[in-house]
Order: C-alpha cells, then structure tokens, then sequence
C-alpha cells in the first residue's frame, strides 16, 4: 500500500514487466485518421495462428489464418485458412481471394515478415537504419504488387500495434475462439 502511495501506477509497471509492456500498455499515441481513406483504397495484412484445436486426418494442428482487410471499414476482404505455417504462396492466395471479390486497392499495408517482404510479391524492402518509408511501386523491381501500380507500406518490426489487423485478431480469439470446444 505504502508502494501504490507514493509511486504511480506507471513506473510500477514499468518496473515489474519491462519497457516493451509498459509500451503496449502505458505509451501515448497518435491516433489514426482513416476520415480521408476511400474504402477499399487501403488494405492490411498479417498471419494469425488461431487457438482451437482441429482434428485432420488423426493430427492435432492449430490452424493458420491469413487475411486481407480493408483499413476503413476494417472489413475482411480475402481470408485463407492453412495448416502449415505461414508463407508466400498464402500471402498470393489470400490477396488473389480479396482482389477477385473486391477489385485492386491503392495502398497495401505490411507486416514486417520474410514472407510479405518477398521480392515475387513486394518487391523486397529497403534497409533503411530503422526507418520504414513508403515504396512506391517505380521503386521495386518487378514484384506482382509493382505490376498491378500497388504502393506498399511496411509496419514497424516486432510492432503489433502499428498494424489495424491485429486488433481484429484478437476480437476474434476474445469473442470466437474462447467458447469453442478446442479452446
């Protein structure tokens, strides 16, 4: 009690669980302005491996999930549910899935990983010191979203904050997987 008196809540915090829970936790931020972004101009991606069990074929897995959503009304646009761990050929097959439904957008919005980074679908990224700018499509070689004239942005490493998605990831496992039977 003497501790919670006189030290804030914060720096106790801090203190016990490190910077990087501090952060999620306590660290200001901008919030995003999505007024200005036309819906389905913008999309973001990530991987989600999903907490309930299936049985196939006599084996346990814990399947992946792999989506495309739209920044604005944060709408799944393309989804792609695989076994194995995540790679470029669902990345392909997921955004193939949301173009086909919903036409090509502006704007693409990256996680950091190898298989989004690869140079058949984006182009590879720049190391850059830590800075993550914008690759406009002229500045790629040739890489599929180069092709369709797709800029692509990649979220700051080792972030989940700086991605839209990831909220939505876990709505899903608060109010979906928790009640199922695999849980």
């Amino acid at each position: 009690r003497h501790l919670k008196k006189e030290i804030p809540k914060q720096a106790i915090y801090l203190a016990r669980y490190g910077q990087a829970a501090w952060n999620k936790k306590y660290a200001t931020y901008i919030p995003r302005d999505y007024l200005k972004i036309k819906a389905g101009s913008c999309w973001v991606s990530d991987h989600a491996q999903i907490d309930v069990a299936v049985d196939f074929n006599g084996t346990t897995y814990f399947p992946w999930v792999t989506v495309f959503r739209d920044v604005k009304t944060s709408k799944w646009l393309g989804w792609f549910l695989h076994l194995d761990t995540p790679n470029s050929d669902h990345i392909f097959q997921t955004f193939y899935y949301a173009v086909q439904k919903f036409g090509i957008p502006n704007d693409v919005y990256l996680d950091n990983g190898k298989d989004y980074r690869c140079k058949d679908f984006a182009g590879g990224r720049k190391q850059n010191a830590g800075k993550i700018t914008v690759q406009h499509f002229k500045d790629k070689e040739n890489s599929l979203l180069r092709n369709l004239g797709i800029d692509v942005h990649f979220a700051l490493p080792y972030n989940a904050q700086t991605k839209p998605i990831a909220r939505a990831f876990l709505k899903v496992k608060t109010f979906l997987s928790t009640g199922s039977a695999g849980y």
